[in-house]
């Protein structure tokens, strides 16, 4: 085992080394600053400014300026002559030069201020010298396809590692390359020759002047950490994302296999169950964060991702991520009545939220922070993305996230600090929750009560809210209303009179309920009595599920209401739910959760605990005979097992009110009986409400049964008293002969009975309907009958008394008959004599030869793929959009995102909020005054520069040393120093920062100028990048910045869920038995694979071509020709002859189509898009090419 992991180290450590290198100290020469040397060597290999017609624009090396005057010309032609340039040019305007600049590549262009305006000195030049520098946008000497600038609009890089920027060139390399654009010789050049023509006899020969660039210590550059930025907040995404969508997909599926709405009903309160979900998704993002931070902070081979950070803003940062993603992903669920159609979307959506993300990175500098606060709030993803770039560039700097910068924004080009991200995370997680709990309410899918869109603004809302009942006076039945229900039954059977000396346990008044138009419920009253089992019957759509649906609190009652348990269902319905148990006709239950589990849960719902919890669990595991199957998960049960816990789960918890619909359902004949003993031993001290379709059940059960029909409440009573009121007493059934005469027989019973006709005729048999008053004479019939059934030709007969399903086809059946009974049935029919005898095949049929059957079989496989496509054609139209939307939203960010003109920029110290100088006063006799004017300059800046002395310490050990504890502050603030000796004057450039090489210089000027005039000469230089030339704008839209690893990048996602969209079906199918059914038909498997391969990729290559579609549209270069679009469609055609069977091959695990969809993209995600950007990225950075 040591060996194992001694060797594992050593692989470890060196794959780590591909990524991360120990760097020596950095120092650098003087690099000369009073010649062009360097531009004119490296211009002729950097990139060529074309003309229009294809030639190369070569650089001429003429000055340009304007405005023509006699100062000007005598400035630029001094410093012309100090750089060796071929002349200069003058202009009357700006544009005119500027003009000329682009068309004829002129080196430079110099717009002085109104230098002749200046009357400050009796002299001719003047004291105060303002010029801007016009040097071409795209920087001549830069190499390599990227078309590189001056970045004026921002001082610090986007993204700078720990150690020296361009490290290899001494005068800073490029970007942006001051000197070797030839930028500092000609500021130099120019500033020099203003000195010389305006000090005049004043000027005295300088110490030689140069430029030297800031030391560096040792340090570690982690290439793995650069790369990482780039691809990390996609991966943790990935990690997080499996939990999250996973939540949105289990909330949907509670809310379509009505658990929630049973939880509800139970006494549950909604923020309990949000809160639970919370807890449960925060306990698994909290072991996968805790990894994720083991792997970002816990060195291996003394290597950690995150060396500089501390762990706790880091996890801070999660936390907020983790609350925003749930509530974003509540949100979503909600929406949702379908777990297959939740997972689907859900999975979609969580990737279209990262899509802001990549648009931010490849653009960060365009997108201002408004707008990153928004995208921030409204996705989560990109949230978390943007605060992983945020800690990445502190990382990168060496200072890493702290608590201290944990309000502070990197640079002071971005305002964005991760304190920003949390905030708009926070108030984002606020706004989905609202959103979520509001369409909940008014969208409760299947079941639930629906609210209108306005109940936040209703008055009652907010009384609740404040402790205030509110019933209006329509809502609650009067005194009035329910005499005009008594008097309106009078007439109806009611209980017998030791029903009132009960206590009613459900007292329902005058409860009424319409839909639209349609009264589903019709001013119903009705007592149900404690210690009694109430059995409610009626056809289908009389009204009893609305009933329970109201008693339940489930739906609203539009006028009456119900007193349960003495809590009235509109005003006190949590207290009506506290003693409520209920059993629906559907088992439901927790397919994770065992049985115990599931008695353990309804008693504690119902405030059971402790040793009360045990017993009542034991007592129902024993009485059930679930004992041994106690430990068994819901979904491992028979369905009769499944049905006795659901009726565990409502009577567990001493609940006072019970209400079952159909309990016995699914049950065998044995199962049946022992749930009724359950039952009636259970009846004391509880109401019991049960609906069934089973008479005798209802016969076995009932103390009184209610039957309704069409909303109303047709009788109440006993059993007996209902057979007895509703019955037509006895049923006469004589079995008939072939020839047998039925008004023959009519006749004879006539004798006894009169107006005696057939009731039915069914078949064989013949029923007659005996009434009671005519009881006296039934042995009277029975005994002719028994003497004279051969010459009525009857084989025999039998006589039975009423039942229920009599009693219930009486009062609540649709086809009521007349009173007394009579006329017989026209609705039943029979079959003709010798029906029984006819073939079920007919004569012409024959056995089809095996091709014809082939092809019958592959039509009726593509007509089945037809079919389900067509029923569920969201998800085609899903496919078919999703090509269109990712390359249509990229490509429309792309071209609007076309170059713009780079800004001026003042070489100032006042673009910086704080800054500090470095002075190494090495000054003689004839420097000190120079060295005095430096500082005093300084000083006049005031604001937050600051001058700092070496105190006598060589500045490069001085900077050294400085940097050991405050790296990162050198880097960012220590923008100029110099050293002034009697030998040299030496300004000194910290290449962290784009443009501190012309400052460092401009402050040096200053300090001249003051020496050498007065102390109110300035010289103030502003950088002002002309426009871009044609060819560069040309170049720019065709590179687009990075746009075929963006249109790559989004083709993987996009395929990536198209193709995870085939598993659905598939899975379904074999889940369902649907694929058993089709091989027992006869379809092979070969038959069945291709069909849907054939019918998958005809719907992927339909898929590909409208991407392909889109994508020319916007007719960008190598996208937009006949043969482009060709090259890409061949790449999908044989990217689908892969993709697709592999889904398939993924589809062999999963058991549910939701779990398998997710899966599928999990699985792709791992092995497509994640690869490509970890190689794309490995294979831009120089550090990692060698892997």
């Amino acid at each position: 085992m040591e060996e194992l992991d001694t060797g594992l180290e050593a692989k470890m450590s060196t794959l780590r080394s591909f990524f991360s290198e120990n760097l020596p100290e950095r120092r650098y020469p003087p690099v000369p600053i009073d010649t062009l040397q360097l531009y004119l060597n490296s211009v002729m290999d950097g990139n060529l400014i074309m003309h229009e017609n294809g030639t190369i624009n070569r650089p001429i090396h003429v000055l340009c300026y304007t405005p023509n005057t006699t100062i000007n010309k005598d400035i630029a032609l001094m410093a012309a002559t100090q750089l060796s340039l071929a002349g200069v040019r003058a202009y009357n305007s700006p544009e005119h030069m500027e003009y000329d600049l682009l068309e004829h590549n002129y080196i430079a262009g110099v717009e002085f201020d109104s230098n002749d305006m200046d009357t400050s000195r009796s002299g001719k030049y003047p004291t105060i010298l303002r010029y801007a520098l016009r040097f071409p946008s795209e920087l001549r000497t830069a190499q390599g396809p990227v078309v590189m600038n001056w970045q004026t609009d921002r001082l610090f890089p986007e993204n700078d590692p720990v150690g020296p920027r361009n490290d290899d060139f001494d005068d800073g390399g490029v970007p942006v390359g001051y000197i070797a654009e030839g930028f500092l010789p000609i500021q130099h050049a120019l500033t020099m020759s203003w000195l010389k023509l305006a000090a005049g006899t004043k000027f005295q020969s300088l110490p030689k002047m140069q430029l030297r660039r800031f030391p560096y210590n040792p340090y570690f550059l982690d290439s793995f950490a650069i790369v990482s930025r780039w691809y990390l907040p996609f991966a943790l995404s990935a990690c997080f994302g499996v939990f999250l969508t996973n939540l949105g997909t289990r909330v949907s599926a509670e809310k379509e296999a009505q658990l929630k709405e049973i939880m509800k009903i139970l006494g549950l309160q909604n923020w309990i169950h949000w809160v639970s979900w919370f807890i449960i998704t925060y306990m698994w993002l909290m072991v996968v964060t805790l990894y994720v931070l083991f792997m970002l902070f816990v060195p291996y081979s003394n290597i950690a991702i995150l060396p500089y950070s501390s762990i706790l803003p880091v996890f801070l940062f999660f936390n907020f991520y983790f609350v925003a993603s749930f509530c974003f992903f509540c949100m979503m669920a909600v929406f949702f009545n379908r777990a297959t159609t939740a997972t689907a979307v859900i999975e979609i959506v969580s990737i279209l939220t990262f899509v802001p993300y990549f648009a931010i990175q490849f653009f960060y500098e365009k997108v201002d922070l408004v707008s990153k606060l928004v995208l921030c709030m409204l996705f989560p993803n990109t949230g978390l993305g943007v605060g992983m770039l945020v800690i990445f560039t502190w990382e990168n700097s060496g200072e890493g996230l702290q608590w201290g910068n944990f309000f502070r924004s990197v640079s002071i080009d971005d305002s964005l600090a991760l304190f920003h991200v949390c905030a708009m995370l926070t108030i984002g997680s606020v706004i989905f929750m609202l959103v979520c709990l509001y369409v909940e309410q008014v969208y409760p899918g299947n079941y639930g009560v629906a609210r209108k869109w306005n109940y936040p603004f209703q008055r009652k809302i907010w009384q609740s809210l404040v402790g205030f009942a509110f019933t209006s006076s329509g809502e609650s039945g009067s005194s009035s209303d329910i005499s005009g229900e008594e008097k309106r039954c009078a007439c109806r059977p009611r209980t017998s009179t030791k029903e009132d000396a009960l206590q009613p346990g459900i007292h329902i008044r005058n409860l009424r309920k319409r839909y639209g138009d349609a009264v589903a419920v019709k001013d119903l009253s009705l007592n149900m009595s404690r210690n009694e089992i109430t059995v409610l019957l009626g056809h289908n759509g009389a009204g009893k599920t609305t009933t329970i649906q109201m008693l339940t609190g489930t739906v609203a009652p539009t006028s009456g209401t119900a007193i349960i348990n003495g809590c009235d269902i509109r005003t006190q319905l949590r207290c009506v739910r506290s003693s409520l148990g209920i059993c629906p006709q559907q088992n439901v239950l927790f397919n994770e959760m065992s049985v115990r589990n599931h008695l353990v849960f309804f008693s504690r719902v119902k405030g059971l605990k402790g040793y009360e919890l045990n017993n009542e669990v034991d007592k129902y595991l024993k009485i059930m005979g679930l004992e041994e199957k106690k430990n068994v998960v819901a979904s491992k049960l028979s369905g009769g097992m499944k049905r006795k816990l659901s009726v565990c789960c409502a009577l567990c918890g001493n609940t006072k009110t019970v209400l079952c619909d159909e309990p016995s359902s699914g049950l065998d004949v044995s199962a049946r009986r022992h749930l009724w003993d359950l039952l009636r031993s259970q009846k004391p001290g509880r109401t019991i409400l049960l609906t069934t379709h089973y008479m005798d059940e209802a016969d076995a059960l009932a103390d009184h049964i209610a039957i309704m029909s069409n909303g109303q409440l047709q009788c109440h009573g006993t059993s007996f008293s209902l057979k007895r009121q509703y019955g037509f007493g006895y049923r006469l059934v004589c079995i008939k002969q072939p020839d047998c005469d039925v008004e023959q027989v009519t006749a004879f019973l006539a004798k006894h009975i009169p107006d005696i006709r057939p009731e039915s005729e069914l078949g064989r048999e013949l029923l007659y309907r005996l009434p009671l008053q005519h009881v006296s004479v039934f042995s009277d019939i029975l005994r002719d009958l028994e003497k004279k059934s051969k010459k009525l030709h009857l084989e025999g007969y039998g006589v039975s008394v009423a039942t229920l399903e009599d009693v219930l086809q009486q009062v609540g059946g649709d086809n009521k008959r007349e009173v007394g009974g009579q006329g017989i049935n026209t609705n039943q029919k029979r079959l003709p004599s010798g029906a029984e005898d006819v073939s079920v095949f007919a004569s012409d049929v024959y056995e089809s030869s095996s091709r014809t059957r082939c092809f019958m079989r592959w039509r009726a496989m593509f007509m089945k793929k037809a079919l389900t496509t067509q029923r569920s054609y969201w998800l085609l139209i899903l496919q078919l959009a999703l090509p269109i939307l990712f390359m249509g939203s990229i490509l429309v960010f792309i071209s609007k995102s076309a170059p713009t003109a780079l800004p001026p920029m003042q070489v100032s110290l006042k673009n910086y909020p704080s800054a500090y100088v470095v002075l190494e006063d090495k000054s003689g006799e004839t420097t000190k005054p120079i060295s005095v004017s430096y500082a005093n300059f300084i000083s006049y800046q005031g604001g937050g520069v600051k001058l700092l002395s070496t105190s006598g310490a060589d500045f490069e050990e001085y900077i050294l040393e400085v940097s050991k504890e405050k790296r990162s502050l050198v880097d960012k603030e220590y923008v100029a120093g110099a050293t002034i000796s009697e030998s040299s004057l030496t300004v000194w450039l910290n290449n962290k920062p784009f443009h501190t090489a012309p400052l460092t210089l401009n402050i040096l000027h200053n300090a001249l100028a003051r020496h050498l005039l007065d102390s109110k000469a300035e010289i103030d230089v502003t950088h002002a990048p002309l426009p871009y030339s044609k060819h560069t704008l040309a170049k720019r839209l065709e590179s687009r910045n990075q746009l075929g690893f963006q249109m790559c990048f989004s083709l993987c996602i996009c395929m990536v869920f198209v193709t995870a969209f085939f598993v659905i079906p598939v899975i379904t199918e074999r889940e369902t038995r649907s694929k058993l059914l089709q091989f027992m038909s006869g379809v092979d498997v070969v038959l069945y694979w291709i069909s849907h391969l054939l019918w998958d990729y005809a719907i992927l290559v339909l898929t590909a071509i409208l991407g392909l579609i889109t994508v020319a549209v916007f007719q960008l270069p190598g996208y937009s020709t006949l043969g482009d679009i060709s090259r890409y469609l061949t790449v999908f055609l044989i990217f689908g002859l892969s993709a697709i069977p592999f889904i398939y091959f993924i589809s062999i695990c999963p058991s549910d189509p939701a779990a398998g969809f997710s899966t599928t993209i999990t699985v792709c995600f791992i092995l497509g898009p994640i690869p490509y950007m970890l190689i794309y990225n490995f294979l831009r950075n120089p550090n990692t090419i060698e892997l």
